[in-house]
């Protein structure tokens, strides 16, 4: 068993595949237990609990392989995953800052668990308090939670240690960074809200799957990169290069004119620049995507002009399309398509 103590109210219990949590001084029922903070959704673990008197123990269910936030920077995991288990901590972060009024947690590394399978990782807040009933972890409120997110990011792309954060400023990571997120790390720790960490995040993803795609194709030469993914995705490789044509829209092009498409989803300018696309002209390609109403496409002809971007090395087209997008759900299903494709 492993006991830490994370102030004189707040101690953590690791036992083999157990972890708890014993919180002293609480003021709190079961009703708003049930209520409040047993269930986060998406980003904490569900967890039993004992209420006795003023002392709560909240015991988390465990399930499948976790490791503790510490130990991420020992396992080999893909970049992807790093990234991917940041991008929750900045959801997480972003929970806590607009629910601050009615809950609270603390963002050091004994507070996280991450799960590990088939390669991708996600990661899970443990404690949260309920606001004037529980205890407030000590340093909470001393510093904004925008920077306690940053200071557990860091660590993932750097060598730099929670305490050496704390104590010396997030900064301290730019000198410690990881040799392949060097860029990154810079753009993280000169973040000044979530929105533009999301921004780092964006840029670093986009960089990410352009060097593979770039890998794939120096080793593949003239081979089709992509051609495992056709039945599964339903997308075709046309021209001599490695763009994607979604397989539905494609079929019936080949043999239209420039006027005589009237799907509601599909502009002229996109249709003429799939066609462009098709004849290897790249340039007439890109011009044509340029002009497209890009928030009017559907989810799926948006990823085939992001990915065309990425794969003719214009990045920042790219970028600037996805961030065009007003709604933000549409906006992360996106990336997760372009990281899907990959």
């Amino acid at each position: 068993m492993k006991k830490i103590s994370i102030d004189q109210y707040h101690s953590i219990i690791y036992e083999k595949d157990d972890v708890a949590v014993e919180i002293k001084n609480v003021n709190i029922t079961e009703e708003e237990i049930e209520k409040k903070i047993k269930n986060l959704d998406d980003i904490g673990l569900s967890f039993q609990y004992q209420l006795e008197g003023n002392h709560l123990v909240m015991n988390f269910d465990i399930k499948g392989e976790h490791i503790l936030f510490d130990q991420v920077r020992t396992k080999p995991l893909s970049a992807w995953a790093r990234l991917g288990i940041g991008r929750k901590l900045v959801q997480i972060g972003e929970y806590f800052e607009h629910h601050k009024e009615e809950v609270t947690t603390f963002f050091r590394p004994a507070n996280f668990l991450v799960s590990v399978a088939e390669g991708s990782a996600n990661v899970w807040v443990l404690y949260r308090g309920i606001r004037n009933h529980m205890p407030v972890p000590e340093g909470y409120h001393e510093e904004p939670i925008l920077e306690q997110v940053k200071r557990l990011i860091l660590m993932i792309f750097s060598t730099a240690h929670y305490d050496e954060l704390l104590l010396n400023g997030n900064t301290v990571a730019n000198k410690t960074a990881l040799s392949e997120y060097k860029e990154f790390v810079k753009r993280l720790t000169k973040a000044k809200s979530f929105s533009e960490i999301e921004e780092a995040f964006f840029v670093e993803e986009l960089e990410l799957f352009s060097k593979e795609e770039n890998a794939r194709r120096e080793h593949q030469k003239q081979s089709l990169p992509l051609l495992d993914r056709i039945k599964e995705r339903k997308w075709v490789l046309i021209g001599g290069g490695v763009f994607i044509l979604a397989l539905l829209v494609a079929i019936p092009l080949m043999g239209m004119g420039e006027s005589n498409h009237s799907g509601p989803d599909v502009s002229l300018s996109y249709i003429n620049g799939l066609k462009a696309a098709t004849a290897g002209n790249t340039e007439k390609a890109i011009q044509l995507f340029d002009q497209v109403e890009f928030e009017k496409l559907s989810l799926e002809d948006q990823q085939v002009i992001v990915q065309f971007y990425i794969q003719h090395d214009q990045k920042n087209k790219a970028h600037t399309k996805i961030q065009s997008i007003k709604n933000e759900e549409r906006k992360q299903q996106l990336v997760k398509l372009v990281q899907g494709g990959r």
